[in-house]
């Protein structure tokens, strides 16, 4: 997942940079949904491990907040693509 994201990255910029606009925005969502997934992943992965109980209150509101800017990101890339 770094390595598709690290891949992606370096290809959004090259669009910006190239003012590729519909490209950059494609990058974009894609760069959104890896980093979606690699929130969803970590979360699954700290709570196997670590038990939802134990986890510091900090590690679930910077979760959250991944979340809340991932929608929002997520959500403008829809509003912008129709």
């Amino acid at each position: 997942i770094f390595l598709l994201m690290a891949s992606e990255l370096i290809t959004l910029f090259r669009d910006l940079v190239t003012f590729s606009i519909s490209s950059f925005w494609l990058n974009f969502g894609v760069i959104s949904a890896l980093y979606l997934t690699f929130l969803m992943f970590a979360w699954v992965v700290i709570e196997v491990v670590v038990g939802y109980d134990k986890i510091p209150k900090i590690i679930l509101s910077l979760f959250g907040l991944g979340w809340l800017c991932q929608a929002i990101l997520f959500g403008a890339y829809t509003l912008l693509l129709t």
